[in-house]
């Protein structure tokens, strides 16, 4: 006759879990908070050279209307969307993704050339009002931005 032999396999979670040297979730996101809050003022600062960079590149897509400034444009958007949205600048963040979409959109986008303008003056006085921007008024404004991007091409 064969015996029965029972096992329990290991389970790495629960060992996780009750290893006292392990970080529990709510440690490590207060952690990673901490680390961010200390880098802030660099990173703003380098969020405003790159808000300049989209501002002059903006205009120069605008005239000349090159797929090469465009590319510019959409990759500035970009970066400016990660940024705000690891500083906690929620509206800048949204219009920075609009940006994104009418730039993704291409020159199909009738209104391609006049929303990138519209879009970085958004994008610049979210950034002077920092996180006081709030309010039925930031939150129509970034309403007709999306609007204008989502617009069938």
């Amino acid at each position: 006759m064969s015996s029965v032999r029972k096992f329990i396999p290991e389970n790495k979670l629960a060992k996780t879990l009750e290893d006292r040297n392990g970080l529990l979730m709510t440690q490590a996101i207060q952690r990673a908070a901490s680390n961010i809050e200390a880098v802030r003022d660099e990173h703003l600062a380098a969020l405003d050279g790159k808000l300049d960079q989209l501002c002059l590149v903006a205009a120069a897509a605008t005239e000349s209307h090159s797929a090469n400034d465009a590319a510019q444009v959409y990759r500035l958007a970009r970066e400016v969307l990660a940024d705000a949205g690891i500083f906690g600048l929620k509206h800048m963040n949204r219009v920075a993704h609009s940006l994104c979409e009418l730039m993704a959109a291409g020159d199909r986008h009738r209104h391609q050339w006049t929303g990138i303008t519209v879009h970085v003056e958004a994008i610049q006085a979210l950034r002077r009002m920092g996180r006081m921007a709030a309010g039925p008024g930031v939150d129509a404004m970034i309403a007709g931005l999306e609007k204008i991007s989502r617009m069938p091409v």
